[in-house]
């Protein structure tokens, strides 16, 4: 083994150190960025089963309004049969 070849490659080695450093820190960074996103999305994923149940709650409480108002639909023709009805869709919300 001749000495300017071990200088040769000693040079080459030393030319690829920045590269590697520069690669491992964009590598970290990714890494990072990555990490970032999945905690977003483990939020969104949080949030949207918030909204979904919320949703379904209120979407049985409209049938079931809708069914309590269907078996009341006569009109009532004085003042205190309205307030009367009016009243019992009231109670019947709580």
């Amino acid at each position: 083994m001749s000495f300017p070849n071990l200088f040769i490659a000693t040079d080459i080695m030393l030319l690829f150190i920045p590269t590697n450093r520069r690669l491992r820190e964009q590598w970290e960074l990714v890494c990072d960025q990555l990490s970032d996103t999945q905690r977003r999305l483990e939020s969104c994923r949080i949030q949207w089963t918030s909204y979904d149940d919320v949703y379904e709650q209120l979407h049985k409480w409209l049938l079931d309004t809708e069914v309590q108002l269907k078996e009341d639909t006569d009109m009532k023709a004085t003042l205190p049969d309205k307030k009367a009805q009016q009243q019992n869709h009231r109670v019947s919300k709580t």
